[in-house]
């Protein structure tokens, strides 16, 4: 019976273990979770992915495991500035004084939902340049491929033509894509091409290029679009040429930049692009998606050419034995009519 009981016991132990497990929220929040973006010095705005549609509330501290029942909490409050007015967590310069100025920048975040359930427990907040976005980088962001002005170029006869003929007599006329600079005459350009191969999905490079196209097309999500911004931003760093770097080519005047000859449709390239106007030095970056066009023509001319000359032959060779066959014709005629009359005046 005992033993029964004992099996009961740990049975519902078990049970009551998994139900609390299940309970319990998960506090963990991953970088792609939430957005920090700073406003001042000393204020910022907190976003939070699955939180920020609904209103909640949270509570700072500067050690991680304060008491929780002496966490004073504030609600949240809506950004205006967005069309979405997502809720956020803030801090002004009172919280930041309080919590974060003396710890290096670094805080803990507690918040909890409308129904006073907590979904974040303890939380870092790291107010580093690092982990946080400015107004600076977001406009930088928005502002890439404007900063030093330019165009691809796709009409075809506006761009670079390459035209041969094969051993065949088939000529063929190669169509690359270029990219077209808004060069000044004041102003020296650079640029170096990052081939990202046809198929590329894993390189950085992909990766960038990738993020560019979706910022391009826009995203509905404010949420997604900071996040993305701070992708962008933080790989175009890591990515772009220093403004001392040897392999800078200098632009020609004409402002072209080609695609290589070995390029296949489909491949994709980052440019990147720098601008020196005496001592100010601004860098830039577009993104190529390029096409290449092979069409192929029979040289007609030629051919015709190859035809007739036979003919041409023929014909002469045919002429020439005729005027043979009648002047041989006629010598016969001439020599019978001499010997006919020698016969005639021998008879007399």
């Amino acid at each position: 019976m005992k033993k029964v009981k004992l099996k009961i016991a740990k049975i519902l132990f078990i049970a009551i273990a998994l139900i609390i497990t299940i309970q319990i929220p998960q506090f963990a929040v991953t970088d792609n979770d939430k957005i920090i973006i700073q406003k001042s010095e000393r204020s910022f705005i907190i976003y939070y992915k699955n939180i920020c549609n609904s209103e909640f509330n949270f509570a700072f501290s500067s050690n991680k495991n304060a008491d929780e029942s002496e966490l004073v909490f504030i609600t949240s409050v809506k950004d205006e500035i967005q069309k979405e007015k997502l809720n956020t967590a803030y801090i002004n310069e009172e919280i930041y004084d309080t919590y974060f100025k003396d710890n290096e920048d670094k805080a803990y975040i507690w918040i909890k939902d409308a129904d006073m359930k907590y979904v974040v427990k303890a939380e870092e907040i790291d107010l580093s340049e690092e982990y946080v976005m400015t107004d600076e980088k977001i406009d930088f962001v928005k502002n890439t491929s404007k900063r030093i002005t330019g165009e691809e170029v796709v009409n075809p006869n506006e761009t670079y033509k390459k035209i041969w003929t094969d051993e065949n007599n088939i000529e063929h006329t190669i169509i690359l894509s270029q990219y077209l600079v808004h060069t000044n005459e004041d102003t020296n350009y650079y640029y170096q091409l990052e081939k990202i191969p046809k198929g590329d999905l894993s390189s950085q490079a992909s990766t960038l290029y990738n993020i560019a196209e979706k910022l391009k097309n826009g995203i509905d999500s404010k949420f997604e679009q900071f996040i993305t911004q701070k992708d962008f931003y933080n790989l175009y760093q890591e990515l772009q040429p220093g403004k001392n770097d040897s392999n800078w080519i200098k632009l020609e005047a004409n402002g072209k930049i080609l695609e290589p000859e070995d390029t296949i449709t489909g491949d994709k390239y980052i440019i990147w692009l720098k601008a020196e106007k005496g001592n100010d030095v601004k860098q830039d970056a577009a993104f190529l998606l390029c096409y290449q066009e092979d069409t192929e023509k029979v040289v007609k001319e030629v051919l015709e050419e190859i035809v007739k000359l036979p003919r041409t032959y023929e014909s002469t060779a045919s002429i020439i034995a005729f005027c043979v066959i009648m002047f041989l014709i006629i010598v016969v005629l001439v020599l019978r009519h001499k010997t006919n009359k020698d016969k005639r005046q021998n008879k007399h």
